[in-house]
């Protein structure tokens, strides 16, 4: 096979709760970075960073009910069939690092978070375990990339923060250093999976615009 690098770009609306029912607050805490909470609803459990849904799972079932856009972090698979060493940038409630446990428990994977706290909540109310084919780093992403000799098959990212503005990409995993550096942690046919909210046409196609502009002088 040719020495290929590919990238592709999730596009999500964002998810909206539709609740019905009195909402149970399990969990609240302010961080350095997110002021957090773990809410039950309608047998649901959702995890909020400020007013933003980050991840959701049904309580009966924690295998279902997750938010549909994790669901393309699945997609590498169809470049890559032989994906054994996966690198996700941002933890949250763990949706698809669980997802990933469960389907594919060949694959290791290392998951860098920046909020220790998240990586609380994310073991304590949504059943997410370490274990050698789960590892957590306590990290900036583009920090530990720099510091990483590892190589891997897919880089997934899905990692936003909050500004007086609304949820937002991190400005410094959105540059050309930083997709230069993923770049070269990429096996042969690595795959580089980011997700972006926002549409091609209309609803934040500037945003979507600009970030693939920059990726395609890292990856034509």
């Amino acid at each position: 096979m040719k020495n290929t690098k590919y990238l592709w770009v999730v596009l999500a609306l964002p998810f909206v709760a539709g609740f019905a029912n009195a909402a149970d607050t399990v969990f609240e805490t302010t961080s350095v970075y997110h002021h957090i909470r773990v809410v039950d609803q309608d047998g649901f459990r959702t995890l909020y960073f400020d007013d933003a849904t980050e991840t959701r799972m049904s309580l009966s079932d924690p295998t279902q009910g997750h938010c549909e856009y994790t669901e393309y972090f699945h997609m590498p698979w169809l470049w890559n069939s032989r994906l054994t060493q996966v690198l996700m940038i941002g933890l949250g409630g763990g949706s698809t690092q669980r997802a990933y446990e469960r389907l594919y428990p060949e694959v290791t994977v290392d998951t860098v978070e920046i909020d220790p706290l998240v990586a609380q909540v994310a073991r304590q109310h949504f059943g997410f375990k370490e274990s050698p084919k789960q590892r957590v780093h306590i990290s900036d992403g583009r920090l530990f990339l720099r510091r990483s000799q590892t190589r891997y098959d897919a880089i997934l990212v899905d990692a936003y923060v909050q500004n007086r503005y609304g949820s937002s990409i991190p400005y410094h995993l959105a540059t050309q250093e930083f997709f230069k550096l993923t770049a070269d942690h990429l096996t042969t046919n690595g795959v580089l999976a980011y997700n972006v909210i926002g549409t091609l046409q209309g609803w934040r196609a500037d945003l979507l615009g600009s970030l693939t502009k920059t990726m395609k002088t890292v990856f034509p």
